[in-house]
């Protein structure tokens, strides 16, 4: 009973190491590809910078040259930071920022509740025929329900 139970645990153990390295691969493979593509915007809005200059406007072209720049040293970072690493800097920018992670937290939701509501086709809203009726009787009539003149 004692071996079957050592026995569960280490397999236990051992789903759980391979659970991690599974995610840990994933997480670099990510990043590296995140870190390709930045580097590629990068290298696009450092063109489209060489354009606006001689179009004329080199502020706008000093602001884009700015973006790349960033855009290029993220994904140098991205590229050789390992999945540990990710994850320590971004639980230290967490517990720095709080407000900053929670606020855009906030936003995605609601972007994302948005954007399902969205696919379902769900447009329901206080100016439906839904909530217009709510608190009418039977027979009774709105205005909405007459149209407009």
């Amino acid at each position: 009973m004692q071996d079957t139970m050592e026995q569960a645990q280490e397999k236990v153990r051992e789903a759980g190491g391979m659970a991690k390295d599974f995610v840990r691969n994933q997480v670099d493979a990510g990043a590296d590809r995140v870190g390709q593509q930045l580097k590629g915007t990068a290298e696009g809005m450092r063109s489209a910078s060489a354009q606006l200059r001689d179009r004329g406007n080199p502020s706008a072209a000093n602001v884009m040259d700015a973006l790349a720049s960033r855009a290029d040293q993220f994904g140098d970072y991205l590229l050789a930071a390992d999945a540990q690493q990710l994850l320590d800097d971004l639980q230290e920018f967490t517990r720095q920022r709080p407000w900053l992670v929670a606020s855009a937290g906030l936003v995605v939701g609601f972007a994302a509740a948005r954007m399902l509501k969205a696919a379902n086709g769900d447009s329901r809203g206080f100016g439906s025929a839904r909530y217009r009726s709510y608190g009418r009787g039977a027979g009774e009539q709105s205005i909405a329900d007459y149209g407009s003149p």
